[in-house]
Protein backbone atom coordinates (compact mmCIF):
# COMPACT_ATOMS: atom_id res chain seq x y z
CA UNK A 1 0.00 0.00 0.00
CA UNK A 2 1.28 3.61 -0.28
CA UNK A 3 1.65 6.24 2.27
CA UNK A 4 -0.97 7.92 1.36
CA UNK A 5 -3.62 4.34 1.76
CA UNK A 6 -1.49 4.15 5.31
CA UNK A 7 -2.97 7.80 6.34
CA UNK A 8 -6.49 6.65 5.35
CA UNK A 9 -6.45 3.68 6.99
CA UNK A 10 -7.91 2.71 10.29
CA UNK A 11 -5.99 3.17 13.52
CA UNK A 12 -5.13 0.13 14.83
CA UNK A 13 -4.88 -1.53 11.25
CA UNK A 14 -1.91 -4.05 10.44
CA UNK A 15 0.16 -1.89 7.13
CA UNK A 16 2.86 -2.89 4.75
CA UNK A 17 4.24 -0.35 2.72
CA UNK A 18 7.09 0.59 1.09
CA UNK A 19 9.47 4.16 0.86
CA UNK A 20 12.46 5.84 0.89
CA UNK A 21 14.55 6.81 4.05
CA UNK A 22 14.44 10.49 4.15
CA UNK A 23 15.20 11.25 8.02
CA UNK A 24 17.12 9.59 10.86
CA UNK A 25 16.83 11.25 14.16
CA UNK A 26 18.39 9.19 17.02
CA UNK A 27 15.69 6.22 17.05
CA UNK A 28 12.96 8.29 14.43
CA UNK A 29 12.98 7.38 11.21
CA UNK A 30 10.72 8.96 8.59
CA UNK A 31 10.22 7.67 5.09
CA UNK A 32 8.24 8.87 1.79
CA UNK A 33 6.92 7.87 -1.39
CA UNK A 34 5.59 9.53 -4.22
CA UNK A 35 2.25 9.82 -2.74
CA UNK A 36 3.62 11.33 0.83
CA UNK A 37 5.71 10.76 4.32
CA UNK A 38 4.86 8.58 7.64
CA UNK A 39 7.29 8.35 10.74
CA UNK A 40 7.99 5.13 12.26
CA UNK A 41 7.87 4.59 16.07
CA UNK A 42 10.16 2.27 17.15
CA UNK A 43 10.17 3.04 20.73
CA UNK A 44 13.56 1.84 22.56
CA UNK A 45 14.05 -0.28 19.44
CA UNK A 46 17.37 1.45 18.67
CA UNK A 47 18.70 -1.68 16.55
CA UNK A 48 16.76 -1.12 13.47
CA UNK A 49 17.56 2.60 13.24
CA UNK A 50 21.46 1.43 12.87
CA UNK A 51 21.15 -0.26 10.08
CA UNK A 52 19.36 2.20 8.17
CA UNK A 53 20.56 4.73 5.53
CA UNK A 54 19.49 8.07 3.98
CA UNK A 55 18.14 7.09 0.73
CA UNK A 56 17.08 3.15 1.53
CA UNK A 57 14.18 1.77 -0.02
CA UNK A 58 12.33 -0.21 2.67
CA UNK A 59 9.24 -1.97 2.93
CA UNK A 60 7.77 -1.88 6.84
CA UNK A 61 4.86 -3.81 8.57
CA UNK A 62 3.90 -2.26 11.71
CA UNK A 63 0.06 -0.80 12.74
CA UNK A 64 -0.99 2.47 12.05
CA UNK A 65 -1.52 4.62 14.67
CA UNK A 66 -2.36 8.39 15.61
CA UNK A 67 -0.15 10.12 17.87
CA UNK A 68 -1.38 13.77 19.01
CA UNK A 69 -2.45 14.09 15.12
CA UNK A 70 0.72 12.59 13.64
CA UNK A 71 0.15 9.23 11.17
CA UNK A 72 2.77 6.80 12.37
CA UNK A 73 3.83 3.43 12.04
CA UNK A 74 4.12 1.79 15.30
CA UNK A 75 4.64 -1.60 16.77
CA UNK A 76 7.02 -2.50 13.71
CA UNK A 77 7.12 -6.01 13.13
CA UNK A 78 9.34 -6.22 9.98
CA UNK A 79 11.79 -3.04 8.24
CA UNK A 80 13.32 -5.32 4.95
CA UNK A 81 16.07 -3.00 3.02
CA UNK A 82 14.94 -3.43 -0.66
CA UNK A 83 17.46 -0.84 -2.23
CA UNK A 84 19.82 1.75 -1.19
CA UNK A 85 21.58 4.91 -2.16
CA UNK A 86 18.84 6.72 -3.60
CA UNK A 87 18.75 10.11 -4.18
CA UNK A 88 15.78 11.41 -2.57
CA UNK A 89 13.93 14.12 -4.70
CA UNK A 90 13.21 17.55 -2.40
CA UNK A 91 9.34 19.41 -2.69
CA UNK A 92 10.42 22.73 -3.19
CA UNK A 93 7.56 24.97 -1.33
CA UNK A 94 7.72 28.78 -1.88
CA UNK A 95 6.52 29.71 1.18
CA UNK A 96 5.09 28.09 4.40
CA UNK A 97 1.23 28.03 4.94
CA UNK A 98 -0.84 25.36 6.96
CA UNK A 99 -1.70 23.35 3.98
CA UNK A 100 1.50 23.33 2.61
CA UNK A 101 3.10 21.75 5.73
CA UNK A 102 0.02 19.25 6.17
CA UNK A 103 0.65 18.32 2.77
CA UNK A 104 4.06 17.35 3.32
CA UNK A 105 4.39 16.19 6.72
CA UNK A 106 7.58 13.62 7.25
CA UNK A 107 8.69 14.51 3.25
CA UNK A 108 11.81 15.62 2.61
CA UNK A 109 11.06 19.73 1.43
CA UNK A 110 13.57 22.44 0.13
CA UNK A 111 12.01 25.74 1.47
CA UNK A 112 13.10 28.96 -0.43
CA UNK A 113 12.57 32.40 1.11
Amino acid sequence: MTIEQVYNAFDDTTVITKGYVNGIVGNNIYIQDDTGGVYLYLGNNSSISSYLSIGDEIVVEGLKTTYKGLVEISEITSIDVTGTNKNISKESLDSIDVNSLKNNLCKLVDISN
